[in-house]
């Protein structure tokens, strides 16, 4: 009897254990052939983990070893091939849901940014907008906050149209010297 069959003498007790000088013996004679074979596949580190969870399940399960399929070194090497696959697409997810969850941070704080940008220029906008005079300020809201027509604005605020227009342009030309001023100089330009 080799080693391989005092390994898997047991097979089908799930109680019992392998003998630890058979599995001793099939790990000397085989670790380099498995550490080998997925080395080439997944490089050093990756290999030297699979070697030792390889032998990890063959010590656990040693009953899944069937010496009519195959040798113990096929068997072996099977099986790192399989582990070394899954730990390849178990890193390879894992990188994946890190840069998935880094470009999510990324998008979240580009969204701040840009909301605090907005927010800032919304209220940049408002404090010009209350700096001008009274009827400026009420042309520009109705044609721009209202989305009223020149003619449209004429009618509502009950003004010729020629008055809209040229409230229009000076609220406008005045809300430019506002924003555009240094921030202390914000002051009443209108």
């Amino acid at each position: 009897m080799n080693a391989a069959d005092d390994l898997a003498e047991g097979r089908g007790k799930q109680s019992t254990r392998p003998d630890p000088d058979a599995f001793q013996a099939i790990y000397e004679r085989h670790h380099r052939a498995v550490f080998n074979t997925v080395r080439m596949t997944c490089g050093d580190d990756l290999a030297a983990d699979v070697t030792q969870e390889t032998f990890i399940r063959l010590w656990q399960r040693p009953e899944r070893f069937d010496p009519s399929r195959g040798t113990m070194r096929t068997f072996l090497v099977a099986m790192a091939r399989n582990i070394a696959v899954d730990m390849m697409r178990s890193q390879q997810a894992r990188r994946r849901r890190e840069e998935a969850d880094r470009q999510a941070v990324d998008f979240a704080i580009d969204n701040i940014d840009q909301h605090l940008l907005q927010s800032e220029t919304t209220t940049a906008v408002v404090g010009a907008l209350n700096q001008l005079k009274a009827v400026q300020r009420q042309a520009l809201t109705v044609v721009c906050y209202g989305q009223c027509t020149y003619r449209e604005a004429a009618t509502v605020l009950g003004i010729p149209e020629g008055t809209i227009k040229s409230r229009i342009r000076l609220g406008l030309q005045h809300l430019g010297q506002i924003l555009l001023a240094p921030s202390d100089e914000l002051g009443s330009v209108a």
